[in-house]
């Protein structure tokens, strides 16, 4: 018999059956491409039934869970000695391509003296003492660079994760490392008075009288605004011992007024760990050119406005929350209509603009024009607006929550009335049925008397609380 011809592709690379490789494929006599110079992967037993996983530390981190699959991935390839390694730790062992090696058997090196032969998945931060930490940007490929290096004596001990950068937007870091409110945590936390009535309260009673009648925040104050009014003098910021008292007696959220720029009242309202803050035009300015930077405080922020331009510069200060300042202890809705309609006419009037005449409208009414490219694109303010100021009836309510409003704020309103309780729960559902006249003329009927209110033109200039602020 004749010898069979040879089949091409025979010889050391033909395949162990006889039959060529596919294309693209791997010969299962070929070793697998995987870096030799990588640490053997390692095979975790699966947990008992019924056992409770452990959760990943890592894993549960916001921000390292918000760098997405990318980043993992990365980290993984990089235990595998993949291309796209994590460029190596100071002092850690080389496990890089076999041509820089003498032999390449597939294993890892031995641990260098003083170091676990386990690395962990990812070391940030250096040891106490031992110089500046590691950031973890330190630890990606960035065109090729090489790591820093520590100095000597900082590899020795295991290494704690710290987390070096927070997204745009989510808080300022601190050099402790702690991370402050965000804005968008604070005005989402403004969000959830949507729709509700906030009483201006004196004494731990009156608290619990508003509690019941179910509004959805209280303010803490020494005085009502009418009796501001009345009596004269400074107002400042309420005592910290009446706001304990307030914030032990109801479940609700309690904010606490302090002055215009008088940032040390803010945070000592901070630190009593009050729910909001209201830098208000009620109490006597401290600072007749400047507001408080709301932006590092962790307390969301109340401001007041009278137009749009006013609202927008306190959005850019870091207001998580306005409302329209009307005029305060009047009982007199005027300018609290007034307020409302002007906020409602500039954001109309942005509608019909391009991003040129935005600029030139915020240079106009003295706004930030992002400000103004937000209310552009939402038709409305980008915070909670609520309505202030000489709001006393329910139908004054309902009237200023068809102006567009979110919730109002009722101060001497309630407590300056013949029955506080009963006229309280009116303006409560009058806010939530403003739309519904029926409902509206059963809760308005039998509250008994109003507070005594004010002409506005009868009131002196100097006098009037809105014009307070710029």
């Amino acid at each position: 018999m004749g010898r069979a011809p040879t089949r091409q592709g025979a010889g050391r690379h033909a395949h162990p059956q006889g039959r060529d490789p596919v294309p693209g494929r791997r010969s299962p006599a070929r070793p697998p491409r995987r870096n030799p110079g990588a640490p053997p992967l390692r095979r975790r037993s699966a947990p008992a039934r019924g056992a409770e996983r452990q959760p990943d530390s890592q894993a549960r981190d916001p921000v390292f869970r918000g760098q997405g699959v990318v980043f993992r991935a990365r980290v993984r390839r990089a235990w595998r000695g993949g291309r796209d390694r994590l460029r190596r730790l100071p002092g850690a062992a080389d496990h890089g391509a076999p041509a820089r090696r003498a032999g390449g058997d597939g294993h890892a090196d031995p641990a260098a003296p003083g170091r676990s032969a386990v690395r962990p998945r990812v070391r940030v931060q250096a040891d106490a003492g031992a110089g500046e930490a590691l950031a973890l940007e330190d630890l990606l490929p960035i065109n090729g660079e090489v790591a820093p290096e520590a100095p000597e004596g900082a590899g020795g001990a295991e290494r704690p994760r710290r987390i070096s950068i927070v997204a745009e937007g989510n808080g300022a870091r601190h050099g402790n490392g702690s991370v402050k409110g965000s804005f968008k945590v604070k005005a989402g936390l403004a969000q959830m008075l949507k729709g509700g009535v906030i009483m201006d309260v004196v004494t731990a009673e009156h608290a619990r009288i508003a509690q019941e009648a179910g509004a959805c925040a209280v303010m803490a104050l020494e005085r009502v605004p009418a009796d501001i009014r009345k009596e004269g003098g400074v107002a400042r910021m309420s005592d910290p011992e009446l706001i304990r008292s307030i914030m032990a007696a109801v479940t609700i959220p309690v904010m606490a007024k302090c002055r215009i720029g008088h940032f040390v009242e803010a945070q000592i309202l901070e630190a009593l760990e009050v729910d909001y803050i209201d830098e208000s035009e009620v109490l006597t300015p401290a600072d007749e050119e400047n507001h408080i930077d709301k932006h590092p405080f962790k307390v969301p922020f109340v401001c007041g406005c009278r137009d749009l331009g006013e609202a927008a510069r306190r959005i850019a200060e870091g207001a998580a929350m306005i409302r329209t300042k009307g005029e305060a202890g009047t009982g007199n809705v005027v300018e609290a209509v007034r307020h409302a309609r002007a906020v409602n006419a500039g954001i109309r009037k942005l509608q019909g603009m391009n991003h040129a005449e935005l600029v030139h409208e915020a240079k106009l009414i003295g706004a930030p024009v992002e400000v103004l490219v937000d209310c552009h694109k939402l038709g409305r303010l980008p915070v909670v607006n609520f309505a202030a100021g000489g709001i006393a009836t329910p139908a004054d309510a309902a009237l200023m929550m068809q102006l567009g409003v979110d919730g109002v704020f009722v101060g001497s309103g309630i407590f300056k009335s013949e029955d506080p309780l009963k006229r309280a729960q009116a303006i409560v559902a009058a806010t939530t049925y403003y739309d519904k006249p029926e409902v509206l003329a059963e809760v308005s009927a039998g509250l008994g008397k109003a507070m005594h209110g004010l002409e506005i033109p009868a009131i002196p200039k100097d006098e009037l609380l809105a014009a307070r602020g710029w």
